[in-house]
């Protein structure tokens, strides 16, 4: 199997260049794509130019933007000493700029000191990356020297930390506070069984993401469950114990409210 393998021109190493200008850079130097920041779009605005147009004209000469640089108010950190450029964008609006230019691959940096350990950042960065789902996008992150994020060490223990990939816990907060709720029939594509809850409205999924060794316990009311384990090198490994109490007794619930109703 063969990797198709681009040279990228990035506009964080060439100073402040106009976007066109670095097409022209990229065309006649033999690169493949460009990276579009944030100042671009704004820019871009200013002038009253669509940054679609802008990607539409790049393409034309064969130099894809595939990249927008960067995403920075991703996790809370310490009030930066001197801002960067895109530091006073938030998720979306990073994101929503990317749409403009027909770019779905979105650089993510962590430049500024933050309290939040590897484990913390890795939560973020997860919930960056399921944002960026919603957007049918995808987030590359880089890693910087002197930032929290220093090194492809630490880089790829937050990056693996935050993996949803292998068909971890899924689970819905407060669901547990509506008693037993509606079931109606699953994608077995994406559910091991034909049947699921009908999450009561307002609520949404929590991806709880875990280690070896590490525990998770909850009540039976919480809606649960997890999706298929799309990687092609790792294995789901889990250990699931119920335990019911002696003052447990048997109950029959009304019509839809158990997995049993839903004909197979």
């Amino acid at each position: 199997m063969s990797t198709q393998r681009r040279r990228v021109l990035w506009s964080a190493g060439i100073g402040p260049a106009p976007l066109e200008e670095r097409v022209d850079a990229a065309a006649a130097n033999g690169y493949d794509v460009v990276s579009i920041s944030t100042l671009d779009h704004q820019r871009a605005v200013d002038e009253g130019v669509a940054p679609g147009e802008i990607t539409r004209r790049a393409r034309d000469r064969g130099i894809d933007t595939a990249i927008i640089d960067g995403m920075i108010e991703w996790h809370p950190h310490d009030p930066p000493k001197v801002p960067l450029g895109g530091s006073n964008l938030t998720v979306d609006e990073v994101f929503a700029m990317a749409a403009d230019f027909d770019v779905k691959l979105v650089n993510a940096i962590a430049p500024f000191r933050t309290q939040l350990s590897t484990e913390g950042l890795a939560e973020h960065f997860a919930a960056l990356c399921d944002r960026a789902d919603d957007f049918g996008m995808q987030v590359h992150f880089e890693f910087t020297p002197k930032s929290p994020v220093a090194d492809v060490g630490t880089a790829w223990k937050m990056v693996s930390l935050a993996d949803r990939a292998n068909g971890g816990m899924v689970v819905v907060p407060r669901s547990h506070t509506h008693g037993l709720m509606k079931v109606r029939k699953a994608d077995t594509g994406l559910s091991f069984t034909g049947g699921g809850t009908e999450v009561p409205e307002g609520l949404q999924e929590l991806g709880i993401d875990m280690e070896p060794g590490d525990a998770l316990l909850f009540g039976g009311f919480l809606v649960h469950g997890s999706y298929p384990n799309t990687t092609t090198d790792r294995f789901r490994r889990s250990f699931i114990c119920h335990f019911i109490g002696a003052s447990a007794v048997k109950f029959e619930p009304e019509r839809g409210e158990h997995m049993s109703h839903i004909a197979p």
